[in-house]
């Protein structure tokens, strides 16, 4: 049976995580998504996720770090030792229909998983 958890260590907990990726590293920005990253040296990724109050209420930013968490537990990204902070920033034509805003940040997850692998 498949492990469908997304356990503690491919998440990115603390505070000075966030912000040593945030201010220190790589960034690649694909709307709706900004991505902060760098590699680590263990031998799992870790991925923190970041949607503020202005992407709308709470049902839709739940479903949106949703989508991210269960994409990035089935790609190939969670074996490739990098550190991930995923920045959402939704406009207005979004913000009243979720499928429509899932699809965009599915799109940009598999661009930017598209253009990492070709980097490495």
């Amino acid at each position: 049976m498949s492990d469908f958890s997304f356990k503690k260590c491919y998440r990115l907990r603390s505070a000075q995580d966030f912000n040593q990726l945030k201010f220190n590293n790589l960034v690649f920005k694909k709307f709706p998504l900004v991505f902060y990253f760098k590699e680590n040296s263990s031998s799992v990724s870790r991925i923190g996720i970041s949607v503020s109050k202005k992407n709308g209420n709470s049902v839709f930013r739940n479903k949106i770090k949703r989508t991210i968490r269960e994409y990035f537990r089935k790609s190939a990204l969670k074996s490739s030792s990098i550190d991930l902070l995923v920045v959402v920033n939704l406009s207005l034509e979004f913000k009243d229909n979720l499928d429509l805003a899932s699809e965009k940040v599915l799109s940009s997850l598999e661009f930017f998983e598209k253009n990492y692998a070709k980097s490495r």
